[in-house]
């Protein structure tokens, strides 16, 4: 899933000058790259998640994608891009998840972030009917493997693909700790 989609990004947005920006050095040796991206696939545990989801008979993928833009949005480095050649962060960024048609086949939606799960769930149900009637796709960036059972836990893969002009794996470790805590 994407973290965001260009014709719907959410929040305001600040441009950040790069003259003082502590990724400077970072930014222009990535960015002259053909591939500046990276990648970093690991378990994260939901065994909670998964949990609170079936106790509120709801869907563990929606609980599921809110707990991942829950830990998004609470590190600036995922919440920034690259626009018309300036570094802006955006306050809030949605997802784009896969969602499956009745015929087979699937397409994007854009789920627009909200802190409370329960408005977050209530429009991502509307977002999913909306994908189910449409055609239409769009490229991942965050997927999720399937939920596992593993000592006492279950367990999900969870792949994060970056730019690495704009975040490092000390981001992505931030993220998968934010993602494993109990507190989101």
């Amino acid at each position: 899933m994407y973290l965001d989609d260009t014709s719907r990004k959410e929040g305001s947005k600040r441009i950040i000058g790069t003259e003082n920006w502590s990724r400077k050095e970072h930014y222009g040796h990535f960015a002259n790259l053909d591939d500046p991206f990276f990648g970093i696939c690991a378990k994260a545990d939901f065994t909670g998640c998964y949990r609170q989801a079936k106790e509120d008979g709801a869907s563990f993928f929606l609980y599921s994608l809110h707990r991942i833009l829950k830990a998004v949005n609470m590190i600036e480095e995922f919440r920034t891009r690259i626009e018309d050649g300036n570094i802006v962060i955006y306050d809030r960024i949605g997802a784009s998840p896969t969602i499956g048609r009745e015929d087979g086949s699937f397409g994007f939606g854009y789920f627009g972030y909200h802190e409370d799960r329960k408005l977050f769930v209530e429009e991502a149900g509307k977002e999913i009917a909306r994908v189910k009637a449409a055609e239409g796709l769009s490229i991942p960036r965050i997927s999720t493997g399937k939920l596992v059972p593993e000592g006492g836990r279950l367990m999900m893969s969870v792949s994060v693909e970056l730019n690495h002009g704009l975040a490092d794996g000390y981001h992505v470790a931030r993220f998968f700790k934010i993602l494993d805590s109990e507190e989101i």
